[in-house]
Protein backbone atom coordinates (compact mmCIF):
# COMPACT_ATOMS: atom_id res chain seq x y z
CA UNK A 1 0.00 0.00 0.00
CA UNK A 2 1.78 3.45 -0.93
CA UNK A 3 1.91 6.31 1.31
CA UNK A 4 -0.86 8.42 0.00
CA UNK A 5 -3.37 5.37 0.26
CA UNK A 6 -2.13 4.88 3.84
CA UNK A 7 -2.93 8.45 4.77
CA UNK A 8 -6.10 8.43 3.20
CA UNK A 9 -7.53 4.97 4.90
CA UNK A 10 -6.43 6.79 8.32
CA UNK A 11 -8.05 9.99 7.36
CA UNK A 12 -11.13 8.61 6.30
CA UNK A 13 -11.86 6.57 9.53
CA UNK A 14 -10.82 9.79 11.80
CA UNK A 15 -13.31 11.48 9.65
CA UNK A 16 -15.98 8.68 9.52
CA UNK A 17 -15.34 8.31 13.12
CA UNK A 18 -15.99 12.34 13.88
CA UNK A 19 -18.34 12.88 11.15
CA UNK A 20 -15.93 15.49 9.48
CA UNK A 21 -16.53 16.40 5.56
CA UNK A 22 -13.41 16.56 3.79
CA UNK A 23 -13.62 20.37 3.68
CA UNK A 24 -13.93 20.05 7.49
CA UNK A 25 -10.87 18.28 7.79
CA UNK A 26 -8.60 19.71 5.02
CA UNK A 27 -9.25 23.55 6.65
CA UNK A 28 -7.86 21.90 10.13
CA UNK A 29 -5.12 20.13 8.89
CA UNK A 30 -3.67 22.56 6.35
CA UNK A 31 -5.66 25.88 6.28
CA UNK A 32 -6.30 24.52 2.66
CA UNK A 33 -10.35 23.64 1.90
CA UNK A 34 -8.92 21.57 -1.39
CA UNK A 35 -6.80 19.63 -0.05
CA UNK A 36 -8.41 16.08 0.34
CA UNK A 37 -9.53 16.05 -3.23
CA UNK A 38 -5.51 16.94 -4.28
CA UNK A 39 -4.41 14.31 -2.04
CA UNK A 40 -6.83 11.82 -3.50
CA UNK A 41 -4.98 12.78 -6.74
CA UNK A 42 -1.03 12.59 -5.49
CA UNK A 43 -1.06 16.31 -5.78
CA UNK A 44 0.22 17.61 -2.77
CA UNK A 45 3.38 18.76 -1.29
CA UNK A 46 4.96 16.76 1.38
CA UNK A 47 4.41 19.41 4.37
CA UNK A 48 0.82 19.43 3.62
CA UNK A 49 1.30 15.57 4.26
CA UNK A 50 2.99 16.25 7.20
CA UNK A 51 0.09 18.17 8.58
CA UNK A 52 -2.22 15.95 8.00
CA UNK A 53 -0.45 13.62 9.80
CA UNK A 54 -0.21 15.44 12.94
CA UNK A 55 -3.93 16.77 12.43
CA UNK A 56 -4.94 12.97 12.66
CA UNK A 57 -2.85 12.31 15.71
CA UNK A 58 -4.70 15.12 17.01
CA UNK A 59 -7.98 14.12 16.59
CA UNK A 60 -7.41 10.50 17.41
CA UNK A 61 -6.06 11.85 20.94
CA UNK A 62 -8.62 10.80 23.99
CA UNK A 63 -10.11 13.11 26.15
CA UNK A 64 -7.80 11.89 28.99
CA UNK A 65 -4.34 12.59 27.03
CA UNK A 66 -5.80 15.61 26.38
CA UNK A 67 -5.94 16.59 30.18
CA UNK A 68 -1.95 15.11 30.19
CA UNK A 69 -0.91 17.18 27.10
Amino acid sequence: MSIRNSLLNEIEAVQKKMALSDRAFSIGATGNPKFMSRLRKGNVTLASVEAAKKHVTLLKRTPTEEARA
